[in-house]
């Protein structure tokens, strides 16, 4: 690379920087996101997943993160400073890359992957969010990075098999990708002129089996340290098996498993073409590449669900060949064209970085929700308060019900493979506080919900909206027992309740009771106290922080 190119390279991974900062703080927060905090926060508790509170997420990432999660505290904007800690996974992710390029091919083709990848919307969404997929792309990277950053000796192979083992207690999405690897390994084999000679190669056969026990010694040491702490069989129903009925939520099939049976010969032909057309490493050249596209075909046509997240260490080796094609076919076609490289790459970052305030205008405040959530849940609620919530959002408090309410989950519970004893769970917890309706909680909860909780800012309360006839009486089922007040929109407001004058909170048991009120045009709301009391009610806004 020339001084000037390198300079609009490294201009671009600066405005990558910038555009990376400037979407920590404004990006919706995805779903996923506080679950995977909830769950790192947990830790610090003293609470093993699986074992204590639901979990379908394989653990390291949380381990991981805990001290952070504690270092930060317990603050509404926790999500903005966890974001923080995925800004050097991905410049690891990105410096990773280069290494792979540069062995691969060249240090221009390892620059210009690093900075075009790191600016495509898909890679650089996914990888501002707080979520274990970071350090799943990165383990992953860090794997094929030591197997080709030299002779493929036992010692080596037996890291990358660390490396790979790491990357499984990441996110067991690592599965796909060794079966890809291994796909693309046989491939490039089978097209390889030499492939007799590979085939009785002992040394490759150590190398393997050096991966293969390096690997399995992360995986077991994992699966050990689960038993220990009485997780393993909850990890095994609430991962593996938990997470294998996804595979019923998988839609079009059939046009995907031709989509699929047509892109293998194109594969096919590709990885033979590459390792015609190297002059060096073509081998590894040609599986990396047949690796990284298997497993790009395979989740897009058997995965339930085709999210940008699980193409995260897919994106950089689309990029890296991508780049070594193009900049291939302007050397092919003489010194003349050459010059066109760096305009035309220019072009692309300049169309990604478009692309990205596109789809993510900065002007747009998407994490206001969920800090104001989360601030509503400090206000209201004490450390051993339960809330109910749909995946962890509410952070830093014990949820009232197993379930994470994911799509797998709902599914389950529509086939009525779970049974909806959340009303019950919610009366016998003296849950108090949930977060607002959503669809994906069952029928019967739903309904329970709506009849029993009312509305309170971002969250809900126990309580209920009552109309109250012309004569200022009215009858109401209380099924959640609890201190509770009557509010107009002026605020408290004394009333008669089951024959008994009342101009304060009191505790009304489960079953049915009466008011009688002075002044029966005013709307009235049967709100739990403890919220009332710091100023919270469904006729306006709660209090400011």
């Amino acid at each position: 690379m020339s001084r000037a190119e390198a300079g609009i390279a490294a201009a671009l991974l600066a405005v990558q920087l910038v555009l990376r900062a400037a979407l920590v703080l404004r990006q919706r927060f995805d779903s996923d996101e506080p679950q995977h905090l909830h769950v790192a926060w947990a830790w610090t508790q003293g609470l093993v997943p699986y074992r204590d509170f639901f979990d379908n997420h394989t653990p390291l990432f949380h381990l991981l993160m805990a001290p952070l999660a504690a270092a930060a505290g317990e603050r509404a904007d926790i999500l903005i400073a966890m974001r923080l800690a995925m800004l050097p996974l991905a410049g690891l992710s990105l410096w990773i890359l280069y290494r792979i390029g540069r062995s691969l091919f060249s240090a221009r083709v390892g620059v210009w992957s690093a900075v075009l990848v790191g600016l495509l919307p898909g890679f650089l969404f996914s990888s501002v969010e707080f979520r274990s997929d970071n350090l799943w792309t990165v383990l992953w990277l860090a794997a094929i990075a030591v197997a080709l950053g030299g002779p493929l000796r036992p010692a080596r192979s037996f890291a990358a098999g660390l490396l790979a083992g790491a990357a499984l207690a990441a996110s067991m999405k690592t599965a796909v990708l060794l079966g890809a690897l291994g796909g693309g390994v046989v491939a490039a084999l089978a097209l390889d002129p030499r492939r007799r000679r590979w085939l009785h190669d002992r040394a490759l056969r150590g190398a393997l089996a050096a991966a293969a026990a390096g690997t399995t010694l992360c995986c077991t040491a994992g699966l050990a340290a689960l038993a220990a702490l009485g997780a393993l069989s909850p990890f095994v129903d609430r991962v593996l098996l938990h997470n294998a009925g996804a595979a019923d939520l998988w839609a079009y099939r059939l046009p995907r498993g031709l989509l699929f049976a047509a892109a293998l010969p194109l594969l096919l032909v590709a990885t033979r073409e590459i390792r015609r057309r190297s002059s060096s490493r073509g081998l590894s050249r040609s599986a990396i590449f047949a690796a990284a596209m298997l497993y790009g075909a395979i989740i897009n046509a058997f995965s339930p669900f085709a999210t940008r997240q699980n193409s995260l260490p897919w994106y950089p080796f689309a990029a890296l060949f991508a780049v070594a094609g193009s900049l291939a076919v302007l050397e092919a076609r003489g010194r003349s064209a050459r010059p066109r490289a760096v305009p035309l790459l220019v072009s692309v970052a300049a169309i990604e970085v478009g692309l990205a305030l596109w789809f993510s205008p900065l002007w747009k405040d998407g994490t206001s929700g969920k800090i104001g959530l989360v601030a509503e849940v400090l206000r209201l609620t004490g450390p051993r308060d339960p809330v109910l919530d749909l995946k962890g959002e509410t952070l830093f408090r014990r949820r009232a019900v197993d379930h994470v309410f994911e799509n797998v989950t709902v599914e389950r519970f529509r086939r009525g493979e779970l049974r909806d004893d959340i009303p019950a769970r919610l009366v016998a917890t003296r849950t108090y506080v949930s977060v607002p309706d959503s669809p994906r909680f069952p029928p019967a909860a739903r309904r329970f919900l709506l009849d029993n909780y009312v509305p309170v800012g971002f969250l809900r309360v126990a309580g209920q909206i009552l109309e109250v006839d012309e004569n200022g009486a009215c009858g109401f089922e209380i099924a959640l027992p609890g201190r509770y007040v009557l509010l107009s929109p002026a605020g408290p407001v004394a009333a008669t309740i089951d024959g008994t004058a009342r101009a304060g909170p009191l505790w009304l048991a489960a079953g049915h009771h009466a008011i009688a009120v002075s002044a029966p045009g005013t709307p009235l709301a049967l709100v739990w106290a403890d919220a009332a009391e710091k100023g919270f009610s469904p006729f306006h806004p709660p209090p400011s922080s």
